[in-house]
């Protein structure tokens, strides 16, 4: 079912930030404040807030996601929106912590309630602030070719693909190309590049190579996790791909910055 969405643009959102982008890309998660703070929101981030229970969860340990995600309910306890800048985190808070609860009579209703506030990044600037970068002034920012990778959770559970693609396909002087394996996945899954490293490393091993192949001069996407695992193969293997958040990239190209020439974001 379509999901629907405010018709009244808030003043105030939450910013779940996620552990990855805390510990490993904390730039994306300034981008991302950067990115709502433009439109006028005023963004609040909980300081208590912390992993959102996923790689408890889809390893099979709902006693400990439960309690991780017990932890932060009352964290977001204004009607505020609750920005989420990774589609598999948002699918986490948004389609599995009310699952979690739901046969808990004071935690339940809580987290079915935070659940209708959870937004992706993407989402929430496309279709609640309904940005229009189509008007944004590159500047003398040369072109740019990229990629779309799109999170498994983001892309199936979220239904956020759509929401990546018409935000890049809006900025000026940049292209957007697709490869052979864009629906597939990278071979993070989590904990499962852990448990299963050389299937992990193989399918990440194609993901880039196919990535290569269009000639692209990076490759764009919403989730931190699939970021390292690309950004971080590719480095090893010595190909020429480095990757970006898309909260980094949509600040950049619309503030007239040229992207870094040196290690991959």
């Amino acid at each position: 079912m379509e999901r629907s969405y405010p018709t009244d643009v808030p003043k105030h959102v939450y910013l779940f930030g996620t552990c990855v982008i805390d510990l490993f890309m904390p730039e994306a998660g300034l981008d991302a404040v950067r990115l709502l703070e433009r439109e006028g929101l005023t963004v609040h981030f909980p300081r208590g807030q912390s992993c959102c229970g996923q790689p408890a969860f889809s390893s099979g340990n709902p006693v400990e996601a439960r309690a991780v995600a017990l932890a932060q309910l009352d964290l977001f306890s204004e009607p505020w929106p609750v920005i989420v800048p990774s589609g598999s985190c948002a699918g986490m808070m948004r389609h599995h912590w009310p699952t979690l609860f739901e046969n808990d009579p004071v935690a339940g209703p809580k987290a079915r309630a935070l659940s209708e506030r959870i937004f992706e990044l993407s989402e929430f600037l496309l279709r609640v602030m309904k940005v229009h970068f189509q008007d944004a002034s590159p500047g003398t920012l040369p072109p740019e070719k990229v990629v779309l990778h799109t999170s498994c959770a983001a892309r199936r559970e979220m239904g956020t693909r759509v929401h990546g693609v018409e935000l890049v396909d809006s900025l000026p002087g940049v292209t957007r190309v697709e490869h052979e394996h864009e629906s597939e996945c990278c071979g993070f899954g989590g904990s499962f590049a852990v448990k299963h490293a050389d299937i992990s490393g193989a399918m990440v091993k194609d993901k880039v190579a196919a990535a290569c192949a269009t000639g692209s001069d990076r490759l764009v996407s919403a989730d931190c996790g699939c970021l390292l695992n690309i950004g971080h193969a590719a480095k090893r293997q010595g190909a020429p791909l480095p990757v970006e958040h898309m909260a980094s990239f949509l600040w950049r190209r619309t503030n007239g910055i040229e992207a870094d020439k040196g290690e991959p974001k």
